[in-house]
């Protein structure tokens, strides 16, 4: 019972500060059939963006129709050298993960011009430890296209309830 008690303030501070578990998104009703217009088909961030939308109930289809919301992605990652040691060999890296990304539905009921998202990490390279130290980077790398794929899809979430809400203001 003790417990019990000590948990209930808990729950009251994390709800009161509006946190909330992330469950699926709102996207726009004429999104149910999208297509993903981008040049990498089998990228981290594609499948991660498929993922996403099927937990929304979002229909990604492979080929472009009609009656499909085009989700068009232009996307790049990498890494450049960010130190060098004493000698002469790169020490720190910066790995990154950007995306340009716009929405346009077949009736035009919803539209997201052209926005861009960058991430970057910085990423310490041991050269005692080389095939440790690649596969950290390959992590990091495909964590960053994991929160690329989520950010695009809040955007655009964010950006339907956005509309949503100057709609009913709109009304009243």
């Amino acid at each position: 019972m003790r417990r019990l008690l000590s948990i209930i303030p808990t729950i009251i501070v994390i709800t009161a500060c509006g946190w909330h578990l992330r469950g699926a998104v709102e996207l726009p009703p004429a999104m149910a059939i999208t297509y993903i217009d981008t040049s990498a088909r089998t990228g981290t961030l594609v499948r991660n963006l498929h993922r996403i939308l099927r937990a929304a109930d979002i229909t990604v289809i492979s080929n472009m129709t009609d009656d499909a919301a085009t989700l068009k992605i232009q996307s790049s990652s990498g890494r450049q050298v960010l130190s060098i040691g004493p000698d002469g060999k790169a020490r720190e890296y910066e790995i990154y993960a950007n995306a340009t990304f716009s929405v346009t539905t077949p009736d035009k009921s919803f539209e997201l011009q052209t926005q861009e998202i960058a991430l970057s990490r910085d990423f310490l390279f041991d050269p005692l430890i080389v095939l440790a130290a690649r596969q950290e980077q390959e992590l990091l790398q495909q964590d960053m296209e994991k929160q690329v794929a989520r950010l695009i899809v809040d955007r655009i979430a964010a950006a339907y309830a956005a509309g949503n809400s100057e709609a009913l203001k709109a009304k009243h």
